[in-house]
């Protein structure tokens, strides 16, 4: 599909306002699941993703977690993406040590929206070539306030240990380029239209379901046989 204009002004408007549910979720006084959606919240629309397609992309993105982990996780992000630095911050961080998952990125950079997402999103395909992928993604998500300039993905990328030179290289080849948007542009057609998005895959039912922002955890947290999780525990960073 190609990913034109004005296709990517109706994705980065789905954002906004799908995104707005995951933050209404979000906001409160701690708890990020113990309240009812807001009025005007908008709720996911239902993807049906097929074996096939969900073990296509797994294949070329980067994971960590157990192979034979329950659950398999696809995460949809754009690293510039408010939404998805709070999802870090309140789910994704601490994901592994409530429960046991596979986990994968796959790059969804809003380039109508968000000036520095591209840049981000080769940064970060450089990092995995350099074995670094899971830093520079700590590095990039963990300051949920960051002041966006024309260094800040450069100094992520020094925090994470990566070589700047070989970064360089890296986003002025076009194929490159091209190959982040390719996949994006699949992904869309698949159904991903928003950020944070996430694909679920429980071995155990054998289900996959496509989820926004902090339904995640509670899609997590309620599958059958899971025994309950207090996700008030995972409350919203306070503000500084």
């Amino acid at each position: 599909m190609k990913f034109t204009s004005e296709i990517k002004m109706m994705v980065g408007m789905g954002a906004v306002v799908l995104g707005g549910g995951a933050f209404l979720l979000m906001s409160g006084d701690g708890s990020i699941f113990d309240k009812p959606p807001t009025i005007g919240a908008t709720e996911a629309p239902i993807v049906k993703i097929s074996q096939a397609d969900f073990d296509s992309v797994l294949k070329v993105t980067p994971t960590k977690g157990r192979d034979d982990a329950r659950f398999t996780v696809i995460e949809f992000a754009d690293f510039q993406c408010p939404l998805c630095r709070k999802m870090f911050a309140t789910v994704c961080k601490d994901l592994g040590k409530k429960i046991d998952v596979k986990f994968g990125f796959v790059n969804y950079p809003l380039e109508e929206m968000h000036q520095y997402a591209l840049q981000a999103s080769l940064t970060s395909q450089s990092a995995l070539e350099q074995g670094k992928f899971w830093e520079f993604y700590a590095a990039m998500f963990e300051d949920v306030d960051a002041v966006w300039t024309d260094l800040l993905v450069d100094e992520c990328a020094t925090k994470a240990g990566l070589d700047l030179t070989k970064v360089k290289m890296y986003m002025s080849n076009d194929t490159n380029v091209k190959a982040v948007q390719a996949l994006r542009d699949r992904v869309t057609s698949l159904g991903v239209g928003s950020t944070p998005s996430f694909w679920v895959h429980d071995k155990q039912s054998g289900k996959i379901v496509q989820v926004v922002g902090v339904e995640l955890y509670k899609t997590l947290a309620e599958a059958p046989g899971m025994v309950k999780i207090d996700a008030t525990k995972f409350e919203t960073p306070p503000k500084s």
